[in-house]
């Protein structure tokens, strides 16, 4: 699967990792504050999973790093574009199974949100948790067929969030279905606790599930606010 990669200046803080490597050194947040030569709030900041500037991620690491030690960005940081990729990868390769080989990377209270065009609303709505995702994968591979590892999806990273989008080829009783897809993932503490997904068919009517799709349970989906956030 190729991708397509655009990075944000700020990374997001390891926050853990970064206030164990503080209590390693017996130092307050006001004494790391004072030696990376930034104000006390910032530290606070950091270590409430915030994100930084790569100018400032490195003076903290240079400030944490001993006679014995060197601390890298890496180590301060978190990869976000990696998790969003590795869900991404997760349905391209492995399709409806795709949640057991990503549910690692969900947050307990995971939520996915699905807003499709051009289909019937009962694609459209809120999946709460791994359960939920699962239900959602079901369902809609109980209706499409799709060619694996075909996606070239282009990610960016800005702020606290990451954004994919992709188009693909559905299958749909024989005929193809063109989608662009978008996504846009949430996290918290490095585990990603909301999707965002907009899709939209092009050059085909609407679907209907009550006319086209035998492959529906009654009840799946609920609604979810979409302005509700990840949890802290």
């Amino acid at each position: 699967m190729g991708d397509t990669t655009r990075i944000s200046r700020f990374l997001p803080i390891d926050a853990c990792k970064l206030r164990s490597l503080r209590t390693q050194l017996g130092w307050t947040q006001g004494e790391l504050a004072r030696v990376a030569g930034y104000s006390e709030r910032l530290i606070r900041k950091a270590e409430a999973s915030g994100t930084l500037s790569i100018m400032t991620v490195r003076d903290l690491a240079g400030a944490l790093s001993t006679c014995g030690r060197t601390i890298t960005v890496d180590e301060l940081t978190l990869d976000l574009l990696a998790i969003a990729q590795q869900f991404v990868k997760s349905y391209d390769s492995h399709g409806k199974s795709m949640v057991y080989r990503c549910e690692h990377l969900l947050a307990e209270h995971f939520v996915f949100c699905n807003s499709a065009q051009n289909f019937d609303a009962l694609f459209s709505g809120g999946w709460k948790g791994r359960y939920g995702l699962q239900q959602f994968t079901e369902l809609f591979f109980a209706n499409f067929e799709r060619q694996s590892n075909s996606l070239e999806p282009t990610f960016e990273y800005l702020n606290s969030h990451v954004s994919a989008r992709y188009v693909e080829t559905l299958t749909y009783r024989g005929r193809g279905l063109p989608v662009v897809v978008n996504l846009k993932f949430q996290f918290n503490r490095g585990l990603i606790c909301r999707i965002d997904q907009e899709c939209r068919a092009f050059g085909s009517r609407s679907l209907n599930v009550s006319s086209e799709f035998p492959n529906v349970p009654e009840g799946c989906g609920n609604a979810i606010h979409p302005e509700s956030q990840c949890q802290s």
